[in-house]
């Protein structure tokens, strides 16, 4: 029973913010409403409604039917404030200038102090400023909705950086919001200290930099450091280092190599070393990218694990093992200078960590205000403070500590205050809570949080707190009567008194003033009532109830009311006897509730406008439908004026009036602990109602028979109007549960569900299934259909009847009986009843084709003329008695009646050859079809149509791995128009042998293969398409093609070249250029080495350029030209993580043209592949099965076989080929080994040089683990090819140069090691030996001390290439010399002599063709040929190759030993510069004896024992030019042999013919032998074929002058010569003072003369050689150009010039005499120095303008400055010079 209290109640929602305002005000039964206020009495949501609830009271309790419609308002949300205040946490107090950035947490507040404030248009903005100028301003991250708190941060620019000093600065920062551009706070200026920046030194040498932290680190923190070199002005190409760092304090992390530079080596395995090499420059970076002063080439990321903070000294160092500019060693280890936090640069790094702390911390609550109540109840409103730590540590997100805070109450003035305002729990200090004890309220009061152990972090926060300041009480009644009647229900006997509902109001404001108070706050449900005579009025929450006649005081609890001030609000309610009469109850049925609402948003501060809402609910009654249901409201109105809601337990009866039925029902249901009568539209009911529906009467609930009132109420139903019906189903076919099309193939059911629904006029649908009104009967095809209740799920449906055997339609029918409604509705639904009715079959062509089905097959016939039958495929239809055809042959049985001639495989019909016809017939679960006859027939069916239709690749291509088969498709169209769509490669035609009835041509079967059955075998590549032809062997004899192109994909571990679909190689013209990726294919695994050969036919192809694949970034050469008809491709790792296909290099390779076709192959020297199953390595030469292509000419292709015999040769024989030029070269290596000569940079010790070697000592470099110590694992011979750059010779007692962890002494290896063997492996350089006589490795094995102070100097030095063979042609030295009192030495051996500076001598070795090139020289002029006594003379070496095809030199092919460098950016410099890192000494004392000085050779007289080793002697006269290769050929060809077969380098001069000249003399060292033929030692060319040269020279009369081209390869006397080779500008030769020129045959025949636009070399006379017979070689065609000349014999000192034959005969040759004299000879300059005077000044004149600016250079002295020996010992058995035996010679020049 609801006494006193009018409807249901409305409150607040749960969780819900605010205050009621007053009491809920009625209007009527049916409308109330209540204001609400935004003071909040709880910490909750911002958003809140309403709710109501029946039987309960305005606080606690209620209930409501399910079906009530809309129990709670819509959502009001309470406002945000703007922000008012703006707090910063600084968390980088000191920014550095390596971590330039500024970080503020800043904190948000509104005007009260609450944490969350409006976010819309708000932008936080730091500003920082130094001396009031604003640096910069920048926007924050948006706050937190919480905390409303975040980060401001801000990385300096350079510009601000620069204001950075060695001085400590400052920079103010503030923190400013802003609304749409309006500031609205500004935060406190922050100081931030700028950390002084440290003065760094910048480097101005050779050498690098590590540049470390200059600001603190945090343990757990990472920093990367950054290595930067100056390289001195050179092209940094490679380099190494070893950082070591102290492990306790940092780990490594990581570490990345400069994109400029090839990927690096890193071994990271030692702890506490990180040990890096690099191979190069990366693809496309220039020379100018890696020069400079400060270059950035790599960085290493550390992880700080330091456990302690301060500063720590030596915590990471760096040597540089090496820095090399194209293969000169710019450094070699020197620490690397550090830079740190300190000024200036140091050799071992600072570091300083710091702790992880907590800079600072901020406090907020989730609400910043607090409505003191607990004077009501005693319950204290707490508001939990949440501390957030913020870390010094950027990018660590400001935490809550919810265990180590305290907090501490201050007023707003700092004066504490615990006891009047707030408190803190005794539980928790940051709890802070409004107790009964406190008295006040105040504005604002200040609450600090601290940290336990940290009290000078401290945050603030300030909080609102209301206080109670006027409270009042009031009840609904103050004088409880005695309900006339009534029984109180739980006590029979006992007079029923009136309830009451008792309101606490209270004024809600501050002590201070300093807001306005909220009047009216409705505070009941916060107190705490009590009762002076609870037996005469008991008081329960706010409901007060009286027992007994009496009086009793009702008052609110608290024990502090005197204390703050207050008096105890109180209220005096009577219990009287006086009846209280039942003057009228009434009824209303109530479903749902619409509201409104004054404004959704209120205003979060309560004492602004806008902080209210007044929320309006009104009740509503809506019976539209049969079921809705509403609570029936019975008031029974008190003759006091009061009235109460009654409930059946209070002996309510609700009755309907006569008729009332048709309208409604009534139901009672318990409600909240109560009985309460519910209304509800019944079943059948119809609209109507009325004011008098319900009859209600009360009575006493002890006696039943007493009624004490009676009363109505009214209710309306309006029901929507029924509209129509529909029956659903879940089928509308089905079938007897016995009949055959229920079977699986067909499915058909044998009962369906079904459902029946209504549709009113309002849109509602009712399911009316089970609805009693319902009623459901067959119409038509009663006995086909039955309607049932299924078993289990009691679902409704319909079957056929058990006994039913007819078939066809049936109607089911719903009406609805007793729905007067409804009384005109109906609805239907036509199930069919189906049965299998037959079965027949039907034949079709097979395989089946589109439209096949519909083809009626019963003629089989033979096809193309073979006797091979057609084949038909069986169809069984189940044919249903609705019509429908079900396809049942999967599950259905075949027969022929004749198998002898027609038989049948499941489904498909088989003739056996046999003409004739057969019956078929087709069964199914017992049914059977009629036999249908099929006739075999013998004439044989003819192809009218055959197409191509097989599936390949992308761009028609069969891709695919070698021997990949594939059948054709070939469709073909037979003359009865039947298909078979797949006639080779489809399994349904596997029963036709392809051969039977085509032929399969391919135009290439060494390619693509077919075989007889077409079916495709991938055997190879080709450039062009292979035509596939298919040929039909009947009647017209039909033939379809189709063209592919024939790609092959690698294997795993295999190479692949050019494009993966259509051409391999795009076919390309003549004079064109075509690119060739080159792919290998690693599987799962990862490529660490690849070792590529390409070879081709140079008469072709020529190769142009070879550029580093896209998948592969690391160590990288490839060589081109060298020779000219391969290309060797290598890649050198220990790890990478290229895997899958790895496109390694692309080739480009220009076309000569003069072929269709040419092949280019790959043989694969090398690969290494790490797998999951460990290193795959291949280390024997294999020919790659894939890895070749063919370069077609464009405008020369033709669909035709080629000629070209690369072509012919099938795939295999390609193979095989090349597997027995790799037997030979394992047998070259085996012989190799057999022997007891080393395999120069056999590393790994398996009698080869290969990649692997580069590899290893890469791992030697690395100081990888087992390549520490090379006494344990390698020989002596070995450890010298450790260091191929010969860094031992320098320093041979200098570890410092090894790797960190070295034990071995020297040599050992550096980064420039490994790539200096790279590049030997490459062609690119070669071997330069010194000896194998380990250890003792000083000068003495490359320089013979002169044996007296008149001997000569000797340096020899031997070059082998990569075959551990003696380097011939395609390698020069040159030698520098520095000295301070000898600068004026006399070269005796050796050529292009340069003094660069007024100490330093370079020359240019002699080659005796055996690879070993030497220098010899005398003492200086001045000093009679006797060297003067000096200390420290310097030597250096330079060395450079040639490609053996094009005799050009690169940057790559150079190399400077012993501390020279280069001096300009040309591939092979003149200038070098001697910077004395190798040196010996001229002493005026001799050493101490053994020699201990192995840096230094100290030549003093008499010397000291030399060791015993063999040093073989050049000729001891001037030897001839070094074979070295001359330059490009522009292109001429040489004839049938490569241009560097001739090695001759001496060119003669071509002038105008008006002018004088000299010629030229071979630059080799030749002689006649006995039988009169030219006999060429070690290389040289015969001075025959020069002399030819040189005097065919002289018929050159045209006024442009030409360009001679000479040919010459140890031709027989008297023969001619075969090789042409152009003649160079720009070269100076010494001609060879050895021997006399001879004409062999000089007639011109063999040279021939072109136009050319320029002069050509200007060669040096030989003053040997007799020209007196010189005119006989020109004829009478050159009397014009002799005009003028005198042609002298110079005197040869070493032989006897005569008049005799040239060509070794005795006979003079034939041509007229010349023009003038021919006796004078001319002595040796040397003994006659007024010779020279005329010859040089005819080289003047023929080579001004052409090679030189100044004079023409000096002649070459003519015999060594030691005594000249008798001109008999010039040859044995004397006679004419040309008749020398030379290995006489050279036998006797070899000994010491």
């Amino acid at each position: 029973m609801d006494l006193g209290v009018g409807g249901p109640a409305m409150r607040l929602a749960e969780g819900s913010p605010g205050s009621a305002l007053s009491l809920t005000s009625y209007n009527g039964y049916a409308s109330f409403g209540t204001t609400f206020s935004a003071l909040n009495d709880q910490a909750g949501s911002s958003i809140g409604s309403v709710e109501l609830k029946l039987s309960g009271t305005m606080c606690v309790g209620g209930e409501l039917l399910d079906s009530f419609a809309n129990p709670r308002s819509p959502d009001f949300t309470l406002v945000k404030g703007a922000v008012a205040f703006v707090g910063v946490v600084p968390r980088t107090s000191r920014v550095y200038v390596d971590v330039p950035t500024v970080s503020l947490q800043y904190y948000l507040r509104d005007a009260v102090g609450h944490a969350q404030v409006v976010s819309e248009n708000l932008t936080v903005h730091m500003q920082l400023a130094v001396n009031g100028t604003t640096l910069a301003q920048s926007e924050c991250f948006a706050p937190n909705a919480t905390s409303g708190a975040a980060e401001c941060r801000h990385t300096l620019s350079g510009d601000i950086l620069n204001t950075f000093t060695t001085e400590e600065g400052e920079l103010h920062a503030t923190v400013a919001a802003i609304y749409g551009g309006r500031q609205v706070a500004l935060s406190e200026t922050q100081v931030v200290r700028l950390a002084p920046r440290a003065v760094h030194p910048s480097l101005e040498v050779v050498g690098m930099v590590v540049a470390m932290p200059e600001s603190p680190r945090f343990s757990g923190e990472s920093f990367t450091t950054v290595v930067h070199a100056n390289t001195g002005g050179y092209a940094l190409i490679t380099f190494g280092l070893v950082i070591k760092y102290a492990s306790n304090i940092v780990q490594f992390q990581s570490y990345a190599g400069d994109a400029k530079y090839e990927s690096p080596d890193v071994n990271t395995w030692w702890t506490g070393d990180v040990i890096v090499s690099t191979s190069g420059l990366a693809q496309g970076v220039d020379d100018a990218d890696v020069t400079g002063a400060d270059i950035t080439v790599f960085s290493v990321t550390f992880n700080v694990v330091a456990t302690e903070t301060g500063v720590f000294s030596d915590v990471l160092n760096c040597t540089i093992i090496e820095m090399v500019s194209r293969h000169i060693d710019t450094l070699t280890t020197q620490a690397a200078l550090v830079t740190d936090a300190r000024d200036g640069a140091f050799y071992s790094a600072q570091l300083e960590v710091v702790e992880h702390s907590i800079v600072g911390i901020y406090a907020f609550a989730d609400s910043a205000e607090i409505v003191n109540t607990a004077i009501f109840n005693g319950i204290a409103q707490q508001r939990i403070v949440t501390v957030m730590k913020v870390w010094s540590k950027l990018g660590t997100e400001a935490a809550a500590d919810i265990t180590e805070r305290s907090c501490v109450v201050y007023q707003a003035d700092g004066d504490w205050d615990p006891e009047n305002t707030l408190g803190t729990s005794a539980l928790d200090s940051c709890v802070v809570e409004a107790a009964e004890h406190h008295r006040k309220g105040l504005s604002s009061v200040r609450v600090d949080a601290a940290l336990v152990g940290a009290s000078d972090l401290r945050g603030s926060l300030f909080f609102r707190v209301w206080f109670p300041k006027d409270v009042s009480m009031s009840s609904t009644d103050f004088e409880l009567g005695a309900i006339y009647g009534m029984e109180r229900p739980d006590r029979c006997g006992a007079q029923m008194f009136q309830d009451a509902q008792v309101s606490v109001f209270a004024q809600f404001g501050v002590n201070d003033g300093g807001v306005a108070p909220v009047d009216n706050v409705l505070v009941s449900c916060f107190s705490m009532l009590t009762s002076s005579n609870p037996s005469v009025v008991s008081a329960d929450g706010t409901t007060i109830s009286g027992w007994y006649p009496g009086s009793a005081t009702i008052s609110v609890g608290g024990e502090y009311w005197n204390e703050a001030g207050m008096t105890r609000p109180t209220m005096t309610v009577d219990v009287v006897t006086d009846a209280v009469y039942t003057a009228q109850i009434s009824a209303v049925l109530i479903t749902g509730a619409n509201w409104e609402m004054s404004t959704t948003s209120v205003e979060r501060d309560p004492t602004v406008e806008g902080s209210t809402t007044h929320v309006q609910a009104s009740l509503s009654q809506s019976l539209n439908k049969e079921g809705d249901e509403g609570v029936i409201y019975t008031y029974a109105f008190l003759s006091d004026g009061r009235y109460i809601i009654i409930s059946s337990d209070d002996g309510l009866m609700v009755t309907l009036e006569d008729g009332g039925e048709a309208f409604m029902g009534v139901r009672y249901a318990e409600l909240n602990g109560e009985t309460y009568p519910v209304g509800y539209v019944p079943t059948g009911a119809v609209s109507g109602g009325g004011d008098r529906l319900m009859q209600v009467a009360w009575a006493n609930p002890c006696r039943s028979d007493t009624v004490i009132a009676q009363g109505t109420g009214g209710v309306n139903v309006v029901l929507a109007t029924p509209a129509y019906a529909v029956i659903n189903a879940t089928c509308t076919r089905l079938t007897h549960r016995s009949d055959v099309s229920m079977e699986p193939l067909t499915s058909i059911p044998t009962f369906c569900r079904y459902a029946v629904v209504m549709h009113f006029s309002d849109d509602t649908i009712v399911d009316m299934t089970e609805d009693a009104r319902t009623v459901l009967n067959i119409t038509d095809g009663a006995s086909q259909l039955e309607l049932f209740i299924t078993d289990i799920t009691e679902y409704r449906a319909v079957r056929v009847p058990y006994d039913s055997t007819s078939a066809g339609e049936a109607t089911v029918r719903a009406a609805f009986q007793d729905y007067a409604a409804a009384a005109s509705i109906t609805a239907t639904l036509v199930f069919t009843v189906v049965r299998a009715d037959y079965i027949a079959l039907w034949p079709t062509p097979w395989p089946a084709y589109d439209g096949s089905s519909a083809v009626w097959e019963d003629v089989l016939s033979p096809i193309c003329g073979s006797n091979i039958y057609q084949r038909a495929k069986v169809q069984l239809y189940l044919f249903l008695t609705d019509g429908s055809r079900w396809d049942v042959s999967e599950e259905a049985e075949f027969s022929s009646d004749n198998t002898y001639m027609l038989g049948v495989s499941d489904d498909v019909l088989v003739p056996t050859g046999t003409a004739g016809f057969a019956s078929v017939k087709g069964t199914y679960f017992g049914m059977s079809s009629t036999s249908v006859p099929i006739e075999v027939s013998s004439v044989a069916l003819d192809v009218t149509d055959i197409v191509h239709s097989t599936a390949w690749e992308e761009q028609h291509t069969f891709s695919a791995l070698v021997d990949t088969e594939r059948r054709l498709q070939i469709a073909v169209t037979l003359s009865d128009e039947t298909h078979l769509e797949d006639m080779v490669g489809g399994t349904q035609t596997s029963w036709l042998p392809a051969s039977s009835v085509a032929n399969f041509v391919s135009s290439r079967t060494e390619v693509i293969d077919l075989s007889a059955e077409g079916v495709a075998t991938l055997h190879g590549n080709y450039p062009e398409e292979i035509e596939l032809n298919a040929v039909m062997r009947c009647g017209s004899w039909r033939s379809a093609y189709d063209n592919v192109w024939a790609n092959m994909l690698p294997e795993e571990h295999d190479v692949k070249l050019g494009n993966q679909f259509g051409a391999q190689v795009e076919a390309t013209a003549s004079g064109e250029l075509t690119d060739i990726p080159i792919y290998i294919q690693t599987g799962n695994g990862t490529l660490n080495v690849f070792d590529l050969l390409l070879t081709f036919n140079d008469a072709h192809l020529r190769a142009t350029a070879c550029d580093q694949g896209t998948g592969w970034d690391n160590s990288f050469t490839c060589t081109i030209n060298d020779p000219r008809n391969e290309v060797l491709i290598t890649g050198v790792e220990i790890s990478t993580v290229a895997s899958g296909l790895v496109h390694v290099a692309t080739v480009t390779i220009y076309v000569e043209g003069g072929f269709e076709q040419s092949a280019i192959t790959t043989t694969i020297q090398g690969l290494e592949i790490d797998t999951a199953d460990g290193i795959v390595r291949y280390d024997q030469s294999l020919a790659s099965a894939s890895g070749y292509a063919y370069v077609a000419v464009a405008d020369r292709r033709r669909h035709a076989l080629s000629s070209d015999a690369a072509y012919a040769v099938a795939h295999q024989s390609r193979l095989a080929q090349q597997q027995t030029a790799m037997e030979r070269i394992e047998h070259r290596q085996l012989l190799q080994s057999a022997s007891d000569a080393p395999v120069w940079g056999d590393l790994d010790g398996d009698g080869r040089f290969n990649c692997f070697d580069v590899q290893d000592l890469q791992r030697w470099v690395l100081e990888l683990p087992g390549y520490l110590n090379p006494e344990d694992n390698l020989t002596a011979v070995q450890r010298e090819y450790l260091d191929p750059t010969l860094d031992f010779i320098v320093h041979p007692d200098d570890t410092s140069t090894c790797p960190s962890g070295w034990t071995g002494g020297t040599p050992c290896p550096s980064p420039k090691d490994k790539l200096y063997l790279h590049l030997v492996y490459a062609n690119y350089l070669r071997f330069v030996a010194v000896s194998n006589a380990l250890p003792q490795y000083s000068l003495e094995h490359l320089v013979q001390e002169p044996e007296y102070e008149s001997s000569e100097l000797e340096v020899l030095v031997s070059v082998f290439d990569k075959h551990s063979q003696l380097s011939t042609d395609t390698a020069k030295l040159r030698f520098e010399l520095r000295t301070s009192r000898n600068e004026q030495m006399e070269i005796t051996v050796g050529y292009d002599t340069e003094r660069y500076t007024n100490d330093t001598v370079a020359v240019t070795a002699i080659s005796n063709g055996e690879g070993e090139h030497y220098v010899r020289a005398a003492g200086p002029a001045a000093n009679d040929g006797k060297w003067h006594n000096e200390s420290a003379v310097g030597l250096a070496i330079y060395l450079v190759t040639y490609e053996e095809s094009t005799a050009l030199t690169d940057v790559e092919r150079s190399y400077c030993f012993m501390g020279c460098v280069e001096e300009n950016a040309e591939h092979a410099p003149r200038h070098l510069r001697n910077r004395c890192e190798a040196g010996f000494a001229f002493p005026t004392t001799p050493p101490p004896f053994p020699h201990q000085s192995p840096n230094h050779l100290d030549l003093y007289w008499p010397p000291p024992a030399r060791p015993s080793k063999y040093y073989p002697n050049p000729p001891w006269t001037t030897p001839s030019p070094p074979a070295f290769p001359p330059e490009a050929s522009d292109g001429y060809e040489c004839g049938p042999y490569p241009c560097l077969t001739n090695p001759v380098v001496t060119d003669p001069v071509v002038t105008d013919p008006g002018s004088t000249s000299t010629t030229g003399s071979s630059g080799s060292s030749s002689s006649s032998d006995s039988d009169g033929k030219g006999t060429s030692s070690a290389g040289f060319e015969t001075a025959a074929a020069i002399a030819c040269a040189a005097a065919l020279a002289a018929t050159v009369a045209a006024a442009g002058g030409y360009t001679l081209y000479k040919r010459g390869l140890r031709v027989p006397t008297g023969e001619s010569t075969a090789q042409q080779q152009p003649l160079k500008r720009s070269r100076t030769y010494e001609e060879n003072p050895l021997f006399q020129m001879s004409l062999s045959n000089a007639e011109g025949s063999n040279f021939r003369v072109e136009p050319s636009d320029s002069c050509t070399s200007a060669v040096t006379q030989n003053p040997l050689v007799s020209l007196r017979d010189q005119h006989r070689a020109v004829g009478a065609a050159s009397t014009d150009f002799f005009a003028g000349i005198d042609f002298t014999a110079v005197r040869n000192p070493l032989t006897v010039a005569d008049a005799g034959s040239f060509d070794g005969t005795g006979e003079d040759l034939p041509g007229p005499p010349p023009p003038s004299q021919t006796s004078v000879v001319v002595t040796n300059p040397l003994a006659d120095p007024t010779w020279s005077s005329d010859v040089y000044s005819t080289l003047a004149a023929d080579t001004s303008g052409c090679l030189f600016d100044g004079p023409a250079p000096p002649l070459s002295p003519l015999v060594s400055p030691v005594a000249s020996p008798p001109s008999s010992q010039g040859h044995a058995g004397g006679g004419d010079f040309s008749q020398l035996d030379y290995n006489e010679i050279r036998r006797k020049l070899s000994h010491h």
